[in-house]
């Protein structure tokens, strides 16, 4: 930890928290202003989904480069580098341009939100903190994540909701407030994060033994695949936003602000409610057994209530308790690497490890929702996305079943030992 004071430190903490609370805002945008967006930029559910496709596949490769950079580069500079870099590709974007540039500008915005960005964000925090406040200091900068991202959602519906009616000039007063703020931030944090001791390894080499241990973990890949569950659902959860728009045609302006909150608002809770039964209950395997049998329920909810004007309340209120649910388990998916007894020394390969195979259904699941959208009419294309999430949560229970099983092999042979 820093020899700096405490207030300075927690002024860096606060403000490191909230860089990476809106970083990831625009490349997630569709999450709340799914339509604004599509009429917006004239595009199709497909090739809306496709921009996230690409973002996604490019953070997959860049998690393990990002994380041998910043052991390389100061936080100081990659901070300032990854937030004004976002802010001029999001500048680009206020232009909308054509769906070969956009789909180039998310290209990039992996570049500077996960190469630059992902890494030095969880380290920063591990430099500010002692090895006893470190929980504490995880848990204030992950709810001022949040709130940064629900305070810039709703100033950027603001934007959206003030206009003159064209969705064209809403969204583009949206993006420019946007980018203004990325840039904004990246010139603070460059004046309040520090030149940390022993933050550069001049001796750091990427030893690829670490990743080929943690391979051999079967507990890795049982972790790997419970969160690539869990992460699917967390995805497709934002998907309720077009559908009550579209199929039980509630405002818009309405749904936006549901839709903040259950991206943003239900996170200020989910991730440390859930943490705690976790700890109460001794596993977090445990807990996504639960709330994964949960997501099933709110899924056959989602498909067997039918549409009538007089029942959206209902579904909006399903969709938040849902979103709960799904953030929860998203929140504290990485501590089963605890339960299931991977070695703390090839943790850090672990976690890069779980991180890609996790984050896989980035590659693919914007485009195939988007082409069951445009395929099928009405709410068909959508009970199909509620299908597909209660088989995430089938699959879910089954690895989180497995984290069990390969937890009390841990503690039976911990006993004998």
């Amino acid at each position: 930890m820093t020899q700096r004071g405490k207030t300075k430190n927690m002024i860096t903490l606060v403000v490191i928290s909230l860089c990476a609370g809106i970083i990831y805002q625009v490349p997630y945008l569709k999450a709340v202003f799914y339509d604004a967006l599509q009429v917006a930029l004239n595009v199709s559910h497909t090739e809306l989904g496709s921009l996230n496709t690409i973002y996604g596949v490019a953070a997959m490769i860049l998690y393990i480069p990002g994380g041998i950079l910043v052991d390389k580069i100061r936080m100081k500079y990659l901070f300032p580098i990854s937030m004004i870099g976002c802010g001029l590709l999001v500048f680009w974007f206020a232009t909308l341009p054509s769906l070969r540039i956009l789909q180039l500008i998310y290209l990039l915005l992996a570049v500077f939100s996960i190469l630059t960005f992902w890494s030095a964000r969880v380290k920063v925090v591990r430099f500010l903190s002692t090895k006893e406040n470190y929980p504490t200091n995880q848990g204030v900068s992950g709810s001022l994540y949040a709130l940064a991202g629900l305070l810039c959602s709703f100033a950027a519906m603001a934007f959206i909701s003030s206009g003159d009616g064209s969705s064209v000039a809403d969204l583009q007063r949206a993006l420019i407030f946007y980018a203004v703020v990325y840039t904004g931030f990246g010139i603070l944090s460059f004046f309040t994060i520090p030149k940390f001791d022993d933050e550069i390894d001049t001796t750091a080499k990427f030893h690829i033994r670490e990743f080929v241990e943690a391979l051999k973990q079967p507990g890795v890949w049982v972790v790997a695949m419970s969160t690539f569950a869990i992460y699917a659902i967390q995805i497709s959860v934002p998907y309720t936003t077009p559908y009550l728009t579209n199929i039980y045609f509630a405002p818009a302006v309405l749904i936006s602000a549901i839709s903040i909150i259950r991206t943003y608002g239900i996170n200020v809770i989910s991730a440390p409610i859930s943490g705690f039964i976790a700890k109460k209950i001794g596993s977090t395997g445990k807990l996504m057994i639960v709330f994964s049998v949960c997501v099933i329920a709110m899924s056959t909810v989602f498909l067997l209530t039918p549409v009538k004007e007089s029942l959206t309340l209902v579904v909006i209120i399903f969709s938040l308790i849902c979103a709960f649910f799904a953030t929860g388990m998203n929140g504290v998916a990485i501590v089963q690497l605890d339960e299931v007894g991977v070695p703390k020394r090839v943790f850090g390969g672990a976690s890069g490890i779980v991180s890609v195979i996790g984050y896989i259904p980035d590659v693919f699941i914007y485009t195939m929702y988007g082409m069951w959208l445009d395929k099928y009419a009405g709410a068909t294309g959508y009970n199909r996305i509620f299908i597909a999430m209660i088989f995430w949560a089938l699959l879910s229970i089954v690895f989180s079943a497995l984290v069990l099983i390969l937890g009390r092999k841990r503690k039976l042979q911990t006993s004998e030992d």
